[in-house]
């Protein structure tokens, strides 16, 4: 809820703040970065590292669905939660003209498909890590996890043309950051390519998939799914 409502405030900020005098724009402006600072300190954070850690605690207990299951709706609200962030972010009204200086086209989009596939990746990584740690006996799957993440890591960092730096860059900067900052990472994030956002979504997806067959070969055989 948190989040739509923040969708909902980036969205409606193109109706409201040029219709209200310079001092009311800057405190709708001021209420706004508040919550995005909120957004990413406790909402995102508490989504991709809580909820990455709920998987340790599946091996003791009985679940009404197969682990398969449990990981593809994990990964589905990982991405979601990404997406809508990030699309909030870029389509609040002063960041617009940056961010999105041909307006919202089909490569905006797909730009920011292959950002939440980014994250989304990413998070199951750390997921993918604690694995590892809490089952650290078990040495076929653990190997297996293992293998699976260099190879995620490898793609994430050498392959894929994103910058890690660039995205958390693009998250921090908050309405009193510097419009030159906005557009460099706008830039590199927003308007990459066809080809190479092509390319991205591709290499992620191939990450993605990896990483939850991983995952449930690993978690296959430790839970009472009914």
């Amino acid at each position: 809820m948190v989040l739509l409502g923040y969708l909902l405030f980036s969205f409606s900020s193109h109706l409201l703040l040029p219709a209200l005098p310079d001092f009311l724009q800057g405190v709708i402006t001021g209420v706004w970065s508040l919550f995005s600072l909120c957004v990413l300190i406790y909402v995102l954070p508490g989504i991709f590292i809580d909820r990455g850690t709920d998987f340790l605690k599946l091996p003791y207990r009985q679940i009404p669905v197969k682990p398969v299951f449990l990981i593809a709706y994990h990964v589905v609200f990982i991405f979601a939660t990404k997406f809508i962030s990030l699309t909030a972010w870029v389509f609040f009204v002063l960041f617009t003209p940056a961010t999105l200086p041909n307006n919202v086209n089909l490569l905006s989009a797909v730009n920011i498909f292959s950002l939440g596939l980014f994250a989304t990746a990413i998070s199951l990584g750390f997921t993918m890590f604690t694995f590892l740690f809490f089952n650290r006996k078990e040495f076929l799957s653990t190997l297996l996890v293992f293998a699976a993440l260099c190879l995620v890591v490898y793609l994430l960092l050498f392959q894929i043309s994103l910058d890690l730096r660039d995205i958390l860059g693009l998250l921090i900067i908050t309405p009193f950051g510097l419009p030159e900052a906005t557009a460099f990472a706008s830039v590199n994030l927003l308007q990459t390519p066809w080809g190479t956002a092509w390319s991205d979504i591709m290499l992620l997806m191939a990450a993605l998939l990896l990483q939850c067959t991983s995952m449930t070969c690993m978690l296959s055989g430790k839970v009472d799914a009914l």
